[in-house]
């Protein structure tokens, strides 16, 4: 009996045309797509474990998941394969071959995301669904101001839904910038996990403080609060991009972040 081998992938997918990663009776997900596909590549039931799972509309330009197979092939061969029979919407870009200890998501240092925003007058009909359109001018500085306010190790409750279901919330935020090329403005964010809809509750509050409706202290007000009904808008989920998960050097899987071609 051939002895199973481990095998890391990165994944690509527009989230719009899903309810989300976690599989879901009677409902598409990513995690159904790939599952399925895999399956019928490796010629037998296989099921992936992911670095973290997205929510409906939310997109991936470098998640990443783990599967088990006893199958012995190249990895173009896996990745043609698996691609072939994939939707359009979802594609793999790299795969590697790992050692039995390693585990997407247990084994990952950081995980990165990036929120995109479109400061503009009008709507953009290419970019529906792809960044949050945003009428009003923001104060990127003061919006950084309390972006600040976040980094580091701190109990994130008031910065989760009431649907969360990690059993604590505390969170280490390594970075938050937050910059503008031309008429998008990016809120990239790294951490070691996160928490249901965080991100999308975060720049929620950034706006506020970006649209001068509160001061860059209000975001600390907050955390220490650590009640959700204080703060206000969740944003969209079709702003929000998974791009990167960060891991040990000894499983020799590359890294790099990749950001949307926006």
């Amino acid at each position: 009996m051939k002895k199973n081998v481990k095998f890391a992938c990165k994944v690509e997918y527009d989230g719009c045309g899903y309810a989300g990663w976690q599989s879901q009776k009677n409902i598409a997900t990513i995690q159904d797509e790939l599952e399925k596909s895999i399956s019928y590549v490796a010629n037998h039931q296989v099921k992936i474990t992911t670095a973290g799972r997205t929510d409906a509309g939310v997109h991936a330009t470098s998640a990443v998941f783990h599967f088990e197979t006893p199958k012995h092939r190249d990895k173009k061969s896996w990745i043609f394969g698996i691609n072939s029979n994939l939707p359009a919407d979802i594609k793999i870009k790299k795969i590697f071959q790992v050692s039995n200890d390693f585990d997407a998501r247990f084994s990952a240092i950081t995980r990165s995301y990036r929120y995109i925003l479109l400061q503009s007058l009008s709507s953009s009909p290419i970019l529906n669904k792809k960044v949050y359109w945003i009428r009003t001018k923001l104060d990127l500085e003061k919006m950084q101001k309390g972006a600040n306010y976040l980094i580091g190790e701190h109990n994130f409750n008031a910065y989760r839904t009431s649907q969360c279901q990690a059993k604590h919330a505390i969170r280490n935020i390594h970075k938050i910038t937050i910059t503008k090329n031309k008429n998008l403005v990016y809120v990239d964010i790294t951490a070691n996990a996160f928490l249901h809809n965080m991100i999308r509750i975060i720049v929620g509050c950034l706006l506020q403080i970006g649209t001068g409706n509160k001061k860059p202290i209000w975001i600390d007000e907050i955390l220490k609060l650590q009640q959700r009904n204080h703060i206000g808008e969740t944003t969209p989920p079709y702003g929000l991009y998974f791009v990167g998960v960060e891991y040990p050097k000894k499983y020799k899987i590359d890294n790099k972040i990749t950001l949307p071609f926006l």
